[in-house]
């Protein structure tokens, strides 16, 4: 899902409009894929040296 795709559903959702089954199924399933990502990324050390920067 690309950005303008997420700002135009968070858009409605902050209208009140609710999405549709397939709308709430894409944007889960989207989750979950960056969610996976994050956490190979994580567990590889990619993502370590910018939790220590941050600090």
């Amino acid at each position: 899902m690309k950005n303008d795709e997420i700002k135009a559903l968070r858009a409605r959702v902050k209208q009140g409009e609710p999405l549709t089954k397939d709308e709430q199924l894409l944007a889960l399933r989207d989750l979950e894929i960056s969610n996976q990502l994050i956490q190979e990324a994580r567990r590889a050390g990619y993502l370590q040296s910018e939790l220590e920067e941050a600090e």
